[in-house]
């Protein structure tokens, strides 16, 4: 299966309206015998959670179904955009896929979707946020063992990463999620 297919395997029926997202998709109802049903999502900007240089990432919440979702706004100007958001893209696939869920080191990829100025990453939300924000809001001292859990976990993932033949290229505590699991499990 070529990447193209794989990229419009995941784009999701969406429409970007200032403040607010529509997301269609389609059910089948078993009631009637209906197939391909279309059921709108309505999924609310509700706060900024970071900027970078090629765009932000923005917190959206489906206020029905209590589901939240942080999505990465990539805007679409420069040469080099269609190649960063493609490539980008295809590392979110790649690591979705079920050989890395239990490793539980990758954000879940949720689909994308595009307007005319932008494409839009949707992928799992991490309340604890990235380990900077982390490490502030616990005053700046992470214990020894934390410190060791959260190291074992970064180097799971760029393992894996290079193991596919992949880098990262901004590893850094801010762009670093911090996992539940971690802080839960005993010392």
């Amino acid at each position: 299966m070529s990447h193209l297919s794989d990229f419009e395997h995941t784009k999701l029926d969406a429409r970007v309206y200032p403040g607010f997202v529509v997301q269609t998709h389609y059910i089948s109802d078993p009631i009637t015998g209906q197939r391909r049903v279309p059921k709108a999502k309505v999924w609310k900007v509700e706060r900024l959670l970071g900027k970078g240089g090629f765009g932000e990432v923005r917190l959206e919440v489906h206020r029905e179904e209590n589901e939240k979702r942080a999505v990465k706004r990539m805007w679409a100007t420069g040469s080099s955009f269609k190649k960063e958001y493609e490539r980008e893209l295809k590392a979110l696939l790649e690591f979705s896929k079920p050989k890395y869920k239990e490793s539980a080191v990758f954000v879940e990829f949720l689909g994308w979707f595009e307007d005319a100025e932008c494409v839009y990453l949707a992928m799992e939300y991490v309340p604890l946020g990235d380990l900077e924000e982390y490490v502030q809001a616990i005053g700046g001292t992470v214990k020894e063992a934390q410190v060791r859990d959260i190291t074992i976990q970064i180097l799971e993932g760029l393992k894996i990463m290079h193991l596919e033949n992949f880098a990262h290229r901004d590893l850094k505590p801010k762009v670093s999620c911090v996992c539940p699991a971690i802080l839960t499990r005993p010392s």
